[in-house]
């Protein structure tokens, strides 16, 4: 444990075999290293928060009482 959260090590053979267990962690984890995994973990986040964006701002809105929620 660090003054900024919980420092973790993980060896692994490829960046992608860890990419599900880091955005599992949503935005609780920060990669320091190796670039390409930072790199991959960004791509993967900005295209969590356009599909959402999207939907969000197209979201159907009834009088007054704000959007409706509706899954998809």
């Amino acid at each position: 444990d660090t003054a900024a959260g919980r420092l973790v090590t993980l060896h692994v053979r490829f960046e992608s075999q860890i990419l599900p267990r880091l955005l599992g962690w949503g935005g609780k984890v920060r990669v320091l290293e190796p670039e390409l995994l930072r790199q991959l973990t960004t791509a993967e986040a900005a295209a969590i928060l356009k599909t959402h964006s999207v939907y969000i701002f197209s979201s159907v809105w009834s009088k007054g009482t704000g959007p409706k929620v509706v899954s998809r």
